[in-house]
């Protein structure tokens, strides 16, 4: 009798916990570990609703207590990676995942979660072979599936992450998460109508997702609909205050229209790379007294960022700090002759001990940049002499002409890289304009008719500084190469998609913060033809007045 008592109980939690009545569960798993202590069942259950109520620390010691007295049992071992991994104990929820499969290789859950964690690592190919396997062993199995789907999407594959968010939806029709990522496929597809149907669908099922709140809100920013996008980003943040995405989201808003004082206080709140941040004790610089003192900026975001605001090094040093600056190795040697910098530490490499540290685009926040007061005395980077002097010598033995850089697409990686860049074809009738000699600045592609490439010879920024030192022009789109040419202060010609990052602001041909260049702008999304058209047309009258 006392068996058949404890099965129903054990069954209600079971019912209880499916049911996602989490309070219920641990009442009555408190109720039988009062009676049969140490169960193993009992406490792995009774951790994971520790778990969904908020209180992960308390989980993860009743599950390593099940563990202990059934350290067998592949389930728990499954269960506590996905508890250690939610919170951010990556190593020790992988070696738990990784247990799991050693104990049973046919526990889908334990391929889910050892996936779930090598995403969160950026270990993107091992994690879709493992939700690969999960779903070989369970086909209807609607988590794995939707994972497998959101790494489509961070590879850069939405259409066939499309295919499998259907899949989830046929199963979990009234699943918030579902339709948000959805959403977000059909977003990178300039899909725009259908992802914004897509997110008011997921808000439907559940009004507080603040998620598909802000994701919306990205929506209607690529349409550049920036007062409702405005809105949905502030309606996030009336949600959940502390949300960083809509706030940083907002920022880029204030920025793009002109509110450098407001826009940057937001954009504090963007995701630094915390393997950047951590090695630093230090606290951030906000403005204290840097006479005597040593500043590390850190180079926080990409290549292009990098080049943009380390023009905020001699302003700093001018304060009477010792400046260095941690940055991505492609830079190094380049960065090396910015005024201001005393030393260049390039990533993966010791860190001296500093007084501040300075998230490279805080310094126009500590600053108190305007679009008036932005630094943009050019050149501050400088190319080699020597390189610069090899490049001169190689593009002397070319036939004469206008000599112009072209670049047309971005990194593949970036998440907005389908509407920065342009297909290499469009750059066909630059390369018909007479009295023109087109160079390869696109590292990695195969060889384009009517386009010089030597891009083989480039190692780094400092071999491309070298050689868009002895070029007459560069016309790019928005990738790092405008970044540098335009700190070198040569002419540049920056394509422009029609919704803009924040930096080019809305509606100018020019830049406040290069200028040497001028923007060419896409009338609506994805018309690369018709700024196309303007750049062939100047660069033909250019042409005909250097002859």
């Amino acid at each position: 009798m006392a068996t058949l008592s404890f099965q129903q109980a054990y069954e209600a939690v079971t019912e209880h916990f499916n049911a996602g009545r989490f309070r219920e569960a641990e009442a009555l798993l408190m109720s039988i570990l009062g009676k049969v202590k140490d169960h193993p069942q009992c406490l792995h259950l009774l951790g994971l609703s520790q778990h969904q109520l908020g209180r992960g620390t308390a989980g993860v010691e009743l599950i390593r207590r099940a563990i202990d007295k059934a350290p067998n049992n592949a389930e728990f071992h499954a269960n506590l990676a996905a508890v250690l991994g939610s919170f951010g104990q990556d190593d020790a929820a992988l070696k738990a995942a990784e247990r799991a499969i050693e104990l049973d290789p046919n526990l889908p859950d334990a391929h889910n979660n050892r996936g779930t964690i090598l995403r969160t690592l950026r270990r993107r190919h091992e994690a879709m072979d493992e939700f690969a396997k999960a779903l070989k062993l369970r086909p209807d199995f609607p988590e794995a599936i939707h994972n497998l789907a959101t790494s489509l999407l961070d590879n850069n594959q939405p259409e066939e992450a499309i295919v499998y968010l259907q899949r989830v939806a046929a199963l979990r029709p009234n699943n918030p998460e579902t339709y948000n990522s959805l959403g977000n496929a059909l977003l990178m597809l300039n899909r725009f109508q259908e992802s914004i149907n897509s997110y008011r669908k997921a808000l439907s099922l559940r009004p507080q997702h603040v998620d598909a709140m802000t994701n919306l809100g990205h929506a209607m920013r690529a349409q550049n609909r920036l007062q409702e996008a405005m809105q949905t980003y502030q309606q996030a943040l009336t949600i959940n205050p502390q949300a960083s995405e809509p706030r940083w989201a907002a920022g880029t808003i204030l920025l793009l229209q002109g509110d450098y004082i407001g826009g940057f206080e937001m954009l504090e709140s963007r995701l630094f790379h915390r393997d950047k941040l951590a090695s630093f004790a230090q606290p951030n610089w906000n403005g204290e007294d840097l006479q005597g003192k040593r500043i590390m900026l850190v180079a926080e975001q990409g290549i292009g960022d990098t080049i943009q605001f380390v023009r905020y090094a001699p302003l700093i040093k001018a304060r009477g700090a010792l400046v260095a600056v941690l940055c991505q190795r492609e830079v190094e040697r380049l960065l090396k002759s910015c005024q201001g910098i005393d030393l260049v530490v390039p990533d993966g490499s010791a860190t001296p001990t500093v007084d501040f540290r300075c998230p490279m685009m805080s310094a126009a926040r500590v600053l108190k940049t305007t679009l008036q007061t932005i630094p943009n005395q050019v050149p501050y980077l400088a190319a080699d002499l020597q390189l610069s002097a090899s490049w001169r010598d190689r593009l002397n033995r070319e036939s004469s002409g206008l000599r112009v850089g072209v670049r047309w697409a971005g990194d593949p990686r970036h998440k907005n890289d389908a509407n920065r860049s342009m297909p290499a074809g469009m750059l066909a009738a630059l390369s018909k304009v007479p009295n023109v000699r087109l160079y390869s600045l696109q590292k990695g592609v195969d060889r384009v008719e009517g386009i010089t490439d030597w891009t083989a010879d480039l190692s780094d920024m400092a071999d491309t500084a070298a050689l868009v030192s002895n070029l007459d022009l560069v016309i790019t789109v928005d990738t790092a190469i405008c970044h540098l040419a335009g700190a070198l202060a040569k002419p540049v010609w920056t394509l422009v998609p029609f919704a803009p990052d924040w930096r080019w602001l809305l509606d100018r041909t020019d830049s406040p913060w290069y200028p040497t260049m001028r923007l060419f702008r896409q009338p609506t999304v994805g018309d690369w033809g018709t700024p196309m058209s303007q750049v062939t047309a100047e660069l033909t009258r250019l042409a005909v007045r250097t002859v």
